[in-house]
């Protein structure tokens, strides 16, 4: 939400000085199907579309079918361009919610979830010909994504998961919030003129003391809330693990195979066959490849639930 805000307000500068602008934005909202209340969710788009009308906004279902064409339609703003709706895919939802319900444990839920809102990211920018992607990502949520990556297997991916510039899907990857604590855009949003506040949708689960050894509790929702209870007291450190991994270098992956399910590239070395690295390949059968990390959330019993369009 603030960075819509901060290029919406660069956008209408630039037209003010120049009577153009460099470049247009095409705003994607997924709904998730943990969203909770649907009606909340929907008027929050609304009134983000009305309070920042100058630009294109679509909205989809993340278990829509990937790499499928969109069936949906489009309507028209009175005070702005067009706005798609996508409709749904009653069979992707059955797809993915029995893939999700096959998972054994919180975090591969929680993990499968995000890498298929990413892939539908993905998929969505290239079908509409955008020249990148902008991540609304804080240095807090940086933070967060390199541990939690890290500990599932996936620390291979971190170069483009934290810095700006190439990623192996074809469309560039851009953080412009990388260097901004959560804590001070938050504040941020109730100090604009007038307040954004109302139209943030603030995750209150991070306020919620859950033990360390829960079984109810994620690996990134452990880091969550471990990294906003740092931010308060050293903010230093925070900044300082992004950083760090930000003088990572992506590995150059030539050898044309893709992870099934994160759509990875995955490395061609005999060597790591078994399932030793992070950045190695598991093979299911012929067809079915899975990088590391997406071999440990999915276990081999659930691989043949993975939606054909992702293989």
């Amino acid at each position: 939400m603030t960075l819509l805000h901060v290029l919406d307000f660069q956008l209408q500068s630039q037209a003010r000085r120049t009577g153009r602008t460099g470049f247009t934005l095409h705003v994607l909202h997924i709904e998730l199907p943990h969203d909770g209340d649907r009606k909340m969710v929907v008027k929050l788009y609304e009134d983000i579309k009305a309070r920042y009308p100058g630009h294109s906004y679509s909205s989809i279902r993340l278990f829509d079918d990937l790499n499928q064409p969109s069936n949906g339609t489009t309507t028209k703003m009175s005070n702005g361009p067009d706005i798609q709706e996508e409709a749904t895919s009653n069979g992707g939802h059955k797809s993915y919610a029995k893939l999700l319900s096959s998972l054994p444990s919180v975090t591969s839920r929680t993990d499968v979830l995000h890498i298929l809102r990413m892939r539908r990211t993905v998929d969505f920018a290239c079908s509409n010909n955008c020249e990148g992607i902008l991540w609304g990502d804080s240095t807090t949520r940086l933070a967060e994504k390199v541990l939690a990556e890290t500990a599932k297997g996936r620390g291979f991916s971190l170069p483009w998961q934290i810095a700006d510039g190439d990623s192996p899907f074809g469309v560039p990857f851009y953080y412009p919030m990388r260097d901004l604590l959560k804590k001070e855009l938050v504040s941020y949003t109730s100090m604009i003129t007038p307040p954004v506040d109302v139209l943030v949708a603030l995750d209150s689960t991070t306020n919620v003391a859950a033990p360390v050894a829960s079984k109810d509790g994620s690996i990134d929702f452990l880091m969550k809330q471990y990294f906003e209870s740092v931010e308060e007291q050293y903010p230093s450190i925070v900044a300082n693990v992004v950083r760090t991994t930000g003088k990572l270098e992506m590995k150059d992956f030539s050898s044309g195979r893709q992870c099934a399910l994160c759509n990875m590239l995955l490395a061609n070395n005999p060597t790591f066959v078994n399932g030793n690295s992070g950045h190695d390949s598991v093979t299911d059968g012929p067809t079915l490849e899975l990088c590391y990390g997406c071999a440990t959330a999915v276990p081999p019993e659930s691989r043949h639930l993975i939606p054909p369009g992702l293989k």
